[in-house]
């Protein structure tokens, strides 16, 4: 138990040194390795299966690692604005240790963030990432869970006669469903209850997905009652004329009554 700080403490790697370490590396800028470490962090804390994940962590000795959505999401953007040219420096008064401000003509401040060593070095090592020398110390130990994780997963795989998907195929079955959501919602009629309440059209779509979703056309009983519907949106909607409301249920009718 009193261990636990002094494991946290191993596993912390400032964004600072990963970040310089890498561009140093990889041969690119500063506010590349921001740019790349913005877009994948992004993707994981969407739940986007690319790759082994990794996230960024707050971190004190009362509370331990925290990764909340709203933290995470600040520390993305403090990426994002480095990523964009942006400089920061930490601020010098001991009061507000760990807190960033910038430094060039622009203001705004971000506090920092850590890096989990063992996970960050597992997701670099499942992208085929060399490692800095900040990660050096993790990799026997994300080795060993790495090859663990996909010796479990090739034979469950393998039990359920499954495909394992490339990276490639998942973004662009993602594509593909982005294209559907899109073409899904251009079929839908626009601003639907955006302005009132009794919206006359999207209370039909909804008296048609409830009320007719149970229709057979060899069931003449399964025909909803057209007075009962009209009786009921009246109920519903206490200021609805009779008119409206029978107007209403026609244009949800989706059959022709006799």
């Amino acid at each position: 138990m009193f261990q636990t700080i002094n494991n946290e403490k191993y596993e912390l790697v400032h964004f600072e040194i990963l970040l310089s370490e890498v561009s140093n590396q990889e041969n690119i800028s500063f506010a590349e390795a921001c740019a790349v470490i913005a877009r994948e962090a992004s993707w994981h804390l969407e739940g986007i299966p690319f790759n082994e994940p990794f996230y960024l962590y707050d971190y004190d000795v009362i509370n331990g690692f925290s990764n909340s959505d709203a933290f995470s999401n600040q520390s993305i953007n403090f990426l994002k604005d480095m990523a964009l040219g942006a400089e920061f420096a930490e601020e010098s008064n001991p009061d507000v240790k760990g807190m960033y401000s910038r430094i060039d003509s622009g203001s705004g401040w971000y506090r920092e963030f850590y890096f989990k060593g063992t996970e960050i070095t597992i997701s670099f090592l499942d992208t085929g990432v060399n490692l800095p020398p900040c990660l050096e110390k993790f990799r026997s130990r994300a080795e060993q869970l790495l090859k663990s994780k996909k010796d479990r997963l090739a034979k469950e795989r393998a039990k359920a006669g499954q495909k394992e998907a490339s990276r490639d195929e998942l973004e662009k079955e993602i594509e593909r469903l982005q294209t559907e959501v899109k073409q899904l919602l251009s079929e839908l009629p626009c601003q639907l209850g955006d302005f009132r309440d009794d919206d006359p059209l999207l209370i039909a779509i909804q008296l048609r997905n409830s009320e007719w979703s149970n229709y057979d056309e060899d069931d003449r009983k399964s025909i909803p009652s057209q007075e009962a519907l009209v009786t009921q949106l009246k109920q519903q909607y206490k200021n609805m004329p009779d008119a409206q409301a029978r107007a209403i249920e026609k244009v949800a009718c989706p059959i022709k009554r006799k």
